[in-house]
This record gives C-alpha cells, sequence and structure tokens, in this order.
C-alpha cells in the first residue's frame, strides 16, 4: 500500500510557503524511489519498509522534530511514572475523513502523483494550467472537497464509554486521541478558528466525553494534537505533490480547489504566521486546561521557527503530563512510528502502528493486520521496555466496525492467557535469550514468534528449574549446554501464527529486578 503523504520542509525552520510534497516507496532492491500509485503495488498491501519510507515522507511534511540525545527525556514528576510501566495503549483516530471512507485522514487531500515519478507531456502542462473545470487530467477529490465533508459528519452513536470499556477489558491501560489531525477539524467546541464541532454540530465536545470516560474505566489520558492545520493554512500552501513540481516545474502550484495560483509572498506569509501562533497557542491551553488532569500529549508535527509551543507553558500547566518530542525535539519519551525499534532504545519509548492493513483512520473495505503480526509486535516492543500503541479508527456514525471490534476481542483473548509475561515486566538484565524475552521476579518469559527461527537459547547464571507454555501448561523440554546456556524445545505453531510464550523459572534471583 503506498498512501498518498505529503513531504515538507520542517514547518519550525521554514515558511508555509516552502512546504515540499513527495511519495516514497522502496523498491524490492531497497532502493528509495518516488512513486505515485495509490495504494497497492502489484495487488499487495505494502511492506514495513514501504511502509517506513511513507512515514518519513509524513514526518518531513509535517516538520517532526528529531530527538537528540543532549536534549534528554523523561518527566522526572511522580504523576509521570506510570508510563514506562503502562506496556500497552490504544490510538483512536477518528475524523471527518470517515464519511467518505475511502481516503485517509488528512492526506486524502494531495494530487498530482500521476506526474510524480515522470517528465509531463506538453499536453499535460497546458491541462494542468487550465481550472480544474476545463481540463481533462487533475482531477481528484479536492481539499476543499474534503473539508466540506464537516458538514456531514455526525458522530451521532459515538458512546466514548463503550469504546473505552472494550478497551479496558483488551487490556489497554491508556489511550490516544485525536483531538485535531493536520485536516484542521477540532473535535471539541474550540474558541480558536472556525473549523470545530462549535461550528458543525452544534458545540458537541467528543474530547470530553472521552476524557470522562477514561477516568470512570481507570485509563490514562492521552491527546493528540496536530501543529501543523492545512485548513487554517489553506490560502498559503499548495497541495500538488512537490515532487511533480520538482521533476516537472512547469507544472502550477493548485488552491485548495485544485485550481492554478500564485503563493503569497514572505510578507503576507509572516502575517498568517502571527494568526497561526496564536491560533495553535490557544487550543493547546483550551486542551491543558479544560479537562482536567491530562496524562499525555500526543504533539505530531512543527510549527514555524518561532511560534512553537512553550514546553515550559505546558509543564506549568500539566506538571505531571507526559510529552511527545514531537513538536519540541524533546520530552519524555521516543516515538517509534510503522517501523520497529532497530535496537532497544535507552529510555522511555513508544512503537506506534497501524491496526488496520493500511491507513489510520477508518476506510472501507480495508482490513485489519492478522494477530499473528500484532502478538508479535506487541512482544518485541515489550521485550525492550516500550509501550505498545496499535491505532483503530472509528466509522463516521462513530461506532467501530464490526471487524474492529472482534479483532479487539481476539487479541483480549489472547492476551489473557498470557497476562503475567505482559504486565509489570522488565526486559532481561545480566541475561541473554536469543528470542525476544523479558522478566518478572524469578520468571523469565521467552516470546516464540513464529516467523522468528533458530535455537530458543536463555544464557543466565541461575538455575532454570522449569519451562512451560502459558497458553496450555504443557512442559517445555530443555537442557543445559556445555558452556552453561539453556536450549528449549520449539514448540508447535498455532494456526493463528500468533505469538506463544514460554515461562521459565529459575532458581536465583540474582539478576531478577
Amino acid at each position: 500500500m503506498t498512501a498518498l503523504y505529503p513531504m515538507g520542509a520542517q514547518m519550525g525552520k521554514q515558511p508555509l510557503t516552502s512546504l515540499k510534497f513527495t511519495c516514497i516507496l522502496v523498491s524490492e532492491e531497497n532502493k528509495t524511489i518516488d512513486f505515485g500509485l495509490p495504494c497497492k503495488k502489484g495487488g499487495m498491501d505494502m511492506s514495513k519498509n514501504q511502509a517506513a519510507s511513507e512515514v518519513k515522507g509524513q514526518h518531513d511534511a509535517i516538520g517532526v522534530a528529531h530527538v537528540t540525545e543532549q536534549k534528554g527525556l523523561s518527566n522526572p514528576d511522580p504523576c509521570a511514572a506510570w508510563f514506562p510501566e503502562a506496556g500497552l495503549g490504544l490510538f483512536i483516530h477518528w475524523g471527518i475523513s470517515t464519511v467518505k471512507a475511502t481516503l485517509d485522514l488528512s492526506w486524502g487531500m494531495i494530487c498530482g502523483w500521476e506526474f510524480a515519478s515522470r517528465r509531463v507531456t506538453a499536453d499535460e502542462v497546458a491541462q494542468m494550467n487550465m481550472p480544474l473545470a476545463s481540463r481533462k487530467i487533475g482531477k481528484h477529490f479536492t481539499p476543499n472537497q474534503y473539508f466540506a465533508l464537516a458538514k456531514d459528519f455526525k458522530g451521532e452513536r459515538f458512546d466514548a464509554d463503550s469504546l473505552i470499556r472494550k478497551a479496558k477489558e483488551s487490556g489497554f491501560r491508556y489511550a490516544v486521541f485525536t483531538t485535531r489531525h493536520h485536516d484542521g477539524f477540532a473535535m471539541w467546541p474550540s474558541k480558536f478558528g472556525d473549523f470545530s464541532t462549535r461550528n458543525y454540530l452544534g458545540g458537541r465536545d467528543f474530547v470530553k466525553e472521552y476524557v470522562n470516560a477514561c477516568r470512570k474505566h481507570g485509563l490514562k489520558v492521552g491527546l493528540y494534537y496536530s501543529p501543523p492545520d492545512w485548513h487554517f493554512n489553506r490560502n498559503y500552501m499548495s497541495f500538488l505533490v512537490q515532487t511533480a513540481k520538482t521533476r516537472n516545474p512547469e507544472l502550477p502550484y493548485l488552491d485548495a480547489d485544485y485550481n492554478p495560483t500564485v503563493l503569497p509572498g514572505e510578507a503576507a506569509q509572516k502575517v498568517q504566521n502571527e494568526k497561526y501562533g496564536a491560533y495553535v497557542a490557544g487550543q493547546i491551553e483550551e486542551l491543558l486546561t479544560e479537562y482536567g488532569k491530562i496524562d499525555l500529549l500526543w504533539f505530531d508535527g512543527g510549527m514555524p521557527e518561532g511560534y512553537v509551543y512553550p514546553m515550559e507553558k505546558i509543564r506549568e500547566l500539566q506538571p505531571g503530563i507526559v510529552v511527545n518530542p514531537r513538536l519540541h525535539g524533546t520530552g519524555d519519551f521516543e516515538t517509534c512510528e510503522v517501523k520497529e525499534a532497530e535496537g532497544r532504545p535507552l529510555g522511555w519509548w513508544e512503537y506506534c502502528t497501524m491496526w488496520m492493513a493500511r491507513g489510520w483512520a477508518y476506510m472501507k473495505g480495508v482490513p485489519y493486520r492478522p494477530l499473528s503480526e500484532i502478538t508479535a509486535e506487541y512482544a518485541r516492543t515489550v521485550a525492550w521496555g516500550g509501550n505498545y500503541l496499535p491505532d483503530i479508527g472509528p466509522m463516521a456514525d462513530g461506532t467501530l466496525p464490526p471487524e474492529a471490534l472482534q479483532t479487539l476481542d481476539g487479541f483480549a483473548a489472547w492476551r489473557s492467557t498470557h497476562l503475567e509475561a505482559f504486565e509489570n515486566t522488565r526486559p532481561l538484565e545480566g541475561e541473554h535469550c536469543s528470542r525476544p524475552a523479558s522478566q518478572k521476579g524469578n520468571r523469565r518469559y521467552l516470546y516464540i514468534i513464529p516467523t522468528e527461527g533458530g535455537e530458543i537459547r536463555l544464557d543466565t547464571e541461575s538455575t532454570v528449574t522449569e519451562a512451560y507454555l502459558l497458553d496450555s501448561r504443557e512442559t517445555v523440554a530443555f537442557h543445559q549446554t556445555e558452556d552453561g546456556g539453556y536450549v528449549f524445545a520449539e514448540p508447535l505453531a498455532l494456526s493463528t501464527g500468533v505469538v506463544r510464550v514460554i515461562a521459565v523459572t529459575v532458581e536465583s534471583l540474582s539478576h531478577s529486578k
């Protein structure tokens, strides 16, 4: 799957007029190339490499800040100490794109992909420089058509209590809800801007309903907020994919109706940035002051230089909050997205990914990924001490699609049989295992992922006294090698391909924590 992702210069360093767009795909030869086809290649959903390349494109588009070791991580406030112990969170992407349900949240409003990887003809240049109504090519679902979905977005069956109760029953300890994505539609009746539930849904406050449900069911409250806003800045950016423009300078910039346009100059951009900075600051303060204690703030993108909302102010309003580093370049935890960590991160960290086969918000006909993939990612994340944050998406009416409910039920059933291996565990210390593994007291948990081969070996100075499968309580044979390591028999893979866990009891606690 290749989604349509604009990729731009970091907004914290350059004005909106310099936003660039591209789509990236990793080929079979592992070479990065521009690619202009939507959604699928060869009839198959995208590989993890392709997905990771697309995520890089997204991050460049919205100016995600890069964390440096010198900037540091982890809020020392005692109220933030829950985060490294959480293990499992639920990402919830929901917004006006679900009215159409054939394009992803925000990212579906970019055009020109057909020109991104080739030179255009003279006729195509002439066509694209015509108004949209007059040309025969370049006709797509326009940004203004996308924004107009707000009038049909009702969320009439959204039941935050039911959704969060389901999350609680499935084992999630925190949730992160999209209060506003890049499309600019605020899911609460914001006093700032003119594109929120205040203007379209009679002031219904989905954020408040979500926050109250989290508190009722004991989940930590996480709020996603995108500083980039393509509705607020729609007259100050081009919606033509920039790789097409770079390869073909003859192509015009396109406005929110996909008509040729000229972008505003530097003076007009400066005035717009002043308004933009005040607008974003106002919305952030609403989220931090009108909903009680907020446990986590999940930023997604940057701001023009000089307009970044200060971290010091966030700490002042919510001293115990946990903040990711995507706006400031500093925060409390690192975020890995779609592409798993290649090595164990040193500090607090989180791995977020799509539970659906493609896209973050609900789209018709897009299946959820099998539990074999989800349980494998979860196990690898927990083994390295991270939090796993898979994403689900309600439909336009606010309900989860049947497949999402079935998937959550399947995950909950699997997790219930392996609960002790995923709660309050730690990465191995002073020991090594050939498979992902964790520890708790005198137990070691070996996560057996069917797609990972090789012998199952645990190197420890402790004495192994017992080994069995958590799901069946079946004893697992093992023996000690001449060099002191322990090798365990490979259990049979289940038909579902889900992770199985070998619980190992050791005699000494010298390496336990």
